[in-house]
């Protein structure tokens, strides 16, 4: 025996015409179908035995999966996008944390700077300093050689001596301007290490909250995606449910109305039999017979007083009155007030 899953759109009657066979036929094979007219997509469908050949391998042995399965199953293809969805979320945080970096950065390197253009008007100044000092250093040697040469002491001795002080002045003033310099450099080097210090801090510190938020914004995603998850899952089973409860009313329905369709079988059987047993017998014993089968209630409104005697009113008041059932029994078994015998 073959196998087919049913599709969204199929008929029974349609799988019926399809595979050469009947309802009815397919409905005995699947006795869980009580409704010919209600099928669900995915169940599976036993099919009559084929009429050509086929390798026993190509027959579906594929288990009838539960309705949890089920559930699972379209629980997850209902939430298979979120980890997307997670993932979009996290990439737009990424460019948002990356845009905050190269912030951080600038302003590092902005600071930096300003701090290194210090630098440069440190050397700056040196360098016109010192330049000047020896300007000076040789503009003193000039007017020192000039006065003694006026003088008349033009000598070698007073000329070198004087030339040394001037050298001395010259070495002193260009020694304490370069320690102004250095001074002013180790101030700027200072500086330079406590920014670098201060935003190695900072970037160190935005690191940070840039990883806890993607550690947040993924518990978030997994969060949403587990009650997408449950909530699909209780959608489905709710409708799973709800099916079911709608087939076995069908179910009870359909039971009731073969029940019911027996009944008045066995009523029109009961009419005939009472109306066979003879067109000369009375009616007290085409009564006896009909409720031979049935019983009837003693509901008096139930019955009509029979007035055949027309001479004998008196007689009939004494005696106990003839019985005659309605001339449609069908109408009691509606109103439930005919018990059938089996």
């Amino acid at each position: 025996m073959s196998t087919y899953t049913i599709q969204s759109g199929d008929t029974l009657s349609g799988i019926a015409s399809r595979y050469g066979t009947t309802v009815d036929t397919l409905m005995g094979l699947n006795p869980y179908i009580t409704n010919r007219n209600l099928i669900y997509a995915g169940n599976t469908l036993n099919l009559p035995g084929a009429q050509q050949s086929a390798p026993a391998t190509t027959q579906n042995t594929t288990p009838q999966k539960t309705t949890q399965q089920l559930a699972e199953e379209y629980a997850k293809a209902q939430t298979a996008n979120s980890g997307n969805e997670t993932q979009a979320l996290l990439n737009q945080y990424e460019k948002i944390a990356e845009q905050q970096k190269q912030a951080l950065q600038q302003n590092k390197q902005l600071a930096e700077t300003q701090v290194n253009s210090q630098r440069d008007d440190v050397l700056q100044t040196y360098n016109d300093n010192a330049r000047q000092a020896y300007i000076n250093s040789m503009l003193g040697k000039k007017s020192v050689e000039q006065e003694l040469s006026q003088a008349g002491l033009n000598t070698s001795g007073l000329v070198g001596s004087a030339y040394a002080n001037i050298e001395n002045a010259y070495g002193n003033n260009l020694s304490g301007l370069q320690k102004s310099r250095d001074t002013s450099i180790n101030n700027i080097n200072k500086q330079l290490n406590e920014i670098q210090l201060q935003y190695a801090i900072q970037e160190s510190e935005l690191l940070s909250d840039i990883e806890n938020a993607k550690l947040e914004i993924q518990k978030y995603g997994d969060q949403l995606a587990y009650q997408k998850y449950q909530d699909a899952l209780n959608n489905y089973l709710n409708f799973a449910n709800y099916d079911s409860q709608q087939q076995q009313i069908a179910q009870e329905q359909a039971n009731w109305q073969k029940e019911f369709e027996l009944a008045l079988q066995e009523l029109e059987l009961a009419k005939k039999k009472a109306s066979s047993s003879g067109s000369g017998s009375s009616r007290s014993s085409s009564s006896s017979s009909v409720s031979s089968a049935y019983s009837f209630p003693e509901d008096s409104s139930l019955y009509t007083i029979s007035s055949n005697n027309t001479g004998s009113s008196n007689k009939s008041s004494s005696s106990k009155k003839e019985r005659e059932p309605l001339q449609n029994p069908t109408e009691w078994l509606l109103n439930g007030k005919l018990n059938i015998g089996r």
